[in-house]
């Protein structure tokens, strides 16, 4: 029942879940709070959250201000229960191309192993500088390792460790799919770097060094191919999936904005004729012929009437053209495989996401929009108060406008995310901090349109309102507010998009809930049909919310129509 911050889809997760289990306790037993490191640590020290996996030697100074206590020391714990192998992963086109450099950076870092061992306080120092940490705290977090340096192998206890880590990543869900381990693995860059550091740097025999060489990779089996299947369909297959899509959208698309230009020429040749037909008509009303121009008349009125059907068809069709166009180059990526799927999925992979996640038994998406919408609501109502209030005023007396416009403008320059930290910090990782940064994210638009929509009156207006004695009051309701309508709506529907990247932003960051969290936490298990699933349904309820504001203005501004 306890919040606890952690980075979701890292080794403090794991190293969480395996400390949760040591104690008897479930991950879902506790209230699980998605938080950089850094950003944990500081909501523990403003009581936001009741611990925090955190890098050792960074909770030292709470520590030593007695505003917190260590509970579980990774350095201390059993090294094959928390031992995790780190990888070096490079391109595999790269690698294929550019072997030389895998081995000379495997080189550089077997070098350096041996450099720890050779002058371990330099490494020391070296620690302390680039972490910022004091030496004392280094040196005391350090881990007794007889083997400083793990010495760099693929192994079989290597592979098998990394199998290991895998099933235990995929038993608690903090990686989507499983890969072929050996099949990723190619030991011909490790097998040279270490055959040549051995025989240059320590002087070895050729045979005794490749001999260490193969024994370090004596764990794959069989090196991992570089170059991918070829396909004996390919040619038809691409031509079906790819080819065909482009031309049916270019046909298409030429065909509606040919279209629509035609009929746009064609209503503008009617009314030239409508016209000529009226002028005519006026000079021979007492002409008996008269009466078949005017049935001629509405024969062209009944013609014009569907040509402007078909227009507003077309016009719809026209705007369609970007978002379908961008859909087809979308699918033309991912069916003719220039990116990799996992970072480019399918349409139809992310269609069917959408589908489960909205209407699913399992899904989310529902409860975490809902969330996200509620949290705009509120910080988007907390601006608009103000923006309005401080706007009105601002913008009717200057010397109001001189008094807050240059502490205003300050704030307004600070980045909406640079605030995140410190709101966080503040108002912990509860509602709190969300709400502030849309607020701090939406005030600005509203403040600055509502002043330039209050000093753009017309003055003759003003003038008239004075002479007449109106009010304050009287002078904002009928002499103000009506010029300024226009502009407070630009700044409304600007404050509104702006609400939507905030609690996004805000939601990836430090949050449990909403859909930004629920972005970025598929985006750290690299479930990326997610996290383009949550995009488009970011961008539909933007849509629909901006559309009923667009409504809300269209009738409160009658006036802007005429």
């Amino acid at each position: 029942g306890k919040k606890i911050a952690y980075q979701r889809g890292a080794a403090p997760q794991m190293y969480m879940i395996k400390v949760l289990k040591e104690a008897g306790l479930k991950f879902s037993d506790v209230e699980a709070v998605n938080a950089s490191l850094p950003d944990g640590l500081s909501t523990l020290a403003s009581n936001g959250v009741d611990a925090a996996v955190t890098n050792a030697g960074q909770e030292q100074q709470l520590v030593n201000e007695g505003k917190a206590r260590v509970l579980h020391i990774g350095k201390d714990a059993d090294r094959k229960t928390y031992y995790e192998p780190t990888v070096l992963v490079a391109n595999r086109t790269f690698n294929k191309k550019h072997p030389d450099v895998s081995a000379a950076i495997l080189q550089a870092m077997l070098k350096a192993k041996d450099d720890i061992v050779a002058d371990h306080e330099a490494y020391i120092k070296l620690s302390s500088q680039k972490s910022g940490n004091p030496l004392n705290v280094v040196r005391a977090t350090e881990v007794d390792d007889a083997k400083t340096g793990y010495p760099m192998s693929l192994s079989s206890s290597l592979i098998d460790s990394m199998k290991s880590v895998q099933q235990f990543e995929l038993d608690n869900s903090l990686i989507s799919r499983s890969i072929d381990i050996v099949d990723w693995t190619d030991p011909k860059p490790l097998r040279t770097a270490i055959a040549e550091y051995r025989q240059q740097t320590l002087g070895e025999s050729k045979t005794k060094a490749r001999a260490a060489a193969d024994k370090a990779v004596s764990g794959v089996v069989q090196a991992a191919s570089a170059s991918a299947e070829a396909s004996k369909s390919r040619n038809s297959r691409i031509f079906v999936t790819v080819v065909l899509p482009i031309l049916v959208y270019v046909l298409a698309s030429l065909l509606i904005v040919l279209g629509r230009r035609r009929v746009i020429r064609k209503i503008d040749a009617l009314e030239r004729h409508e016209e000529k037909a009226i002028a005519h008509r006026d000079e021979t009303e007492s002409d008996p012929s008269a009466r078949k121009d005017s049935e001629a008349s509405d024969d062209s009125a009944s013609y014009r009437g569907a040509l402007l059907n078909l227009r507003k068809i077309l016009t719809a069709l026209f705007a369609l053209i970007l978002p379908v166009g961008i859909l087809v180059a979308w699918h033309t990526v991912s069916a003719a495989q220039l990116v990799s799927s996992l970072i480019m999925p399918s349409i139809s992979s992310v269609g069917k996401t959408i589908v489960a996640e909205l209407a699913g038994p399992n899904g989310t998406f529902v409860g975490d929009v809902a969330i996200s919408v509620s949290r705009i609501l509120k910080g988007y109502a907390l601006a608009l108060v103000f923006g309005l209030l401080f706007g009105v005023l601002m913008g009717m007396s200057l010397n109001v406008h001189r008094f807050f416009m240059l502490t205003f403008k300050a704030f307004r320059q600070i980045p909406m995310m640079a605030w995140v930290p410190l709101l966080v910090m503040w108002f912990g990782i509860g509602e709190g901090s969300k709400v502030a940064v849309i607020f701090l994210a939406a005030f600005f638009p509203i403040l600055v349109n509502t002043i330039d929509g209050i000093s753009r009156t017309d003055p003759h207006l003003v003038e008239v309102g004075r002479m007449y004695q109106f009010s304050r009051w009287r002078m904002f309701r009928e002499v103000y507010l009506p010029s300024a309508l226009p502009s407070i709506f630009v700044g409304l529907k600007l404050a509104l998009g702006i609400s939507w990247m905030a609690v996004v932003g805000a939601e990836m960051i430090a949050a449990s809930s909403g859909i930004g969290f629920r972005i970025n936490d598929a985006r750290s298990l690299m479930d990326y049909s997610i996290v383009f699933a949550g995009m488009i349904v970011i961008a539909v309820a933007g849509v629909i919310m901006d559309a009923v504001l667009s409504l809300i203005a269209h009738i409160s501004t009658p006036w802007t129509r005429k």
